[in-house]
């Protein structure tokens, strides 16, 4: 938890900086304007949780996965204004690591109680490790700081959600 509330505030922080569009190269604006499309599709697969989940717990993690990324939108749109760059666009949801078909989505939809509690972690385990995918890739191409700490930051704490869904889905089916 000191982990994510560091990375939370060295985003904040790195965030606050006013950048040209000088500064950002063509693997950063991409990464954000993917990276918006592909967070959107999580806050829309965390909405669904509310109204269908068994687990109380999965029902708070959906919250937070939402708040945080609903707020990583809006870090990158503005941070997308600043370089000068088109808003985040649909650039095809089989082109970005983990985005979900529209049947997914449908399946996922249709589902309630414990089924959807083990769909659910399933699903949003691999659209959290193709966000992961994503920012390292921005990492190794990426040249403007926020991009880099918005990066740094999506690996820490999706992949503190990933263990944690890993570990409810080993106790519920054993």
């Amino acid at each position: 938890m000191v982990g994510l509330l560091l990375g939370v505030l060295l985003l904040l922080g790195a965030c606050t900086e006013t950048y040209g569009p000088e500064d950002f190269n063509e693997a950063g604006v991409r990464f954000m304007q993917g990276m918006a499309v592909h967070h959107a599709q999580g806050v829309e697969m965390a909405q669904l949780v509310e109204d269908r989940a068994a687990n109380n717990d999965l029902r708070e993690l959906a919250s937070r996965i939402a708040a945080d990324q609903q707020r990583e939108i809006a870090t990158m749109e503005r941070m997308l204004g600043q370089a000068d760059a088109a808003p985040a666009h649909d650039m095809g949801h089989q082109m970005m690591p983990g985005m979900m078909s529209e049947q997914a989505m449908a399946e996922l939809s249709s589902l309630s109680g414990p089924e959807f509690d083990l769909r659910f972690t399933e699903m949003m385990t691999a659209h959290h490790q193709g966000a992961i995918d994503m920012s390292q890739q921005v990492l190794q191409e990426g040249e403007n700081p926020q991009v880099i700490n918005l990066a740094q930051h999506i690996i820490q704490a999706q992949g503190s959600e990933i263990a944690q869904m890993t570990r409810w889905r080993q106790a519920w089916t054993s």
